[in-house]
């Protein structure tokens, strides 16, 4: 069994890696200038996930799947402000491959430095929402902070699912506060209530060991 994961991983490693794309600038995923304000990486987000959806590209989910994710992290990134700061002071490292993040490894299917969903992530965003949250799509506010964070949850699975060689899982997204209820709020909730992860110990060790 553990020979067979671990060809399975190996030959999954290879066909990844031999169609690894170069690394973008966040920016340039989002079609955005770096001195773009809060409130124009808000709208490139939104444009670019209405684009980008996989429900929305049934022709080329593959594809669509790979860039929509691409979109999440990097929107996740530039719209927290000390998530942003970080990544601008480390831009050119991070571009040109020396960032840390263990990319000489096997398997790919996600950005070299993206971080895994912790527990203590999902107990600070449940401690997070109030009567003081604003129930908009502001950034900050109850939908726009749910959409970015079940988006990352389902780009992680969609990286697990690669590099394990196993066939993606398609997960709607949260949706905003003017999406109409069975065509988003209900197949959101039936995804997601029978969500069961892909997420390997090799995936996550390979996560984790980047971050050290």
């Amino acid at each position: 069994m553990g020979a067979e994961q671990s060809s399975s991983r190996s030959n999954g490693a290879a066909g990844k890696n031999a169609a690894a794309p170069r690394k973008t600038c966040y920016y340039e995923v989002m079609g955005l200038d770096r001195s773009a304000t809060d409130d124009e990486i808000r709208k490139a987000y939104k444009r670019k996930a209405l684009e980008l959806h996989p429900d929305r590209n049934i022709n080329d989910v593959e594809n669509s799947t790979r860039k929509f994710a691409e979109v999440q992290t990097a929107y996740e990134i530039l719209s927290d402000p000390q998530e942003r700061a970080w990544y601008d002071s480390h831009r050119e490292a991070i571009l040109s491959g020396d960032d840390g993040g263990g990319g000489g490894g096997g398997g790919g299917g996600a950005p070299s430095n993206m971080n895994i969903t912790t527990a203590d992530e999902v107990y600070a965003l449940m401690g997070r929402f109030s009567s003081a949250v604003r129930f908009d799509d502001s950034p900050n506010g109850f939908f726009a902070t749910l959409d970015v964070f079940f988006g990352k949850l389902a780009a992680e699975e969609t990286a697990a699912c690669e590099w394990d060689a196993l066939e993606p899982v398609s997960y709607p997204p949260f949706g905003s506060s003017t999406d109409d209820y069975d065509a988003v709020a209900r197949p959101f909730y039936n995804a997601w209530s029978a969500f069961s992860t892909r997420k390997s110990f090799s995936w996550c060790d390979r996560y984790r060991l980047s971050d050290a």
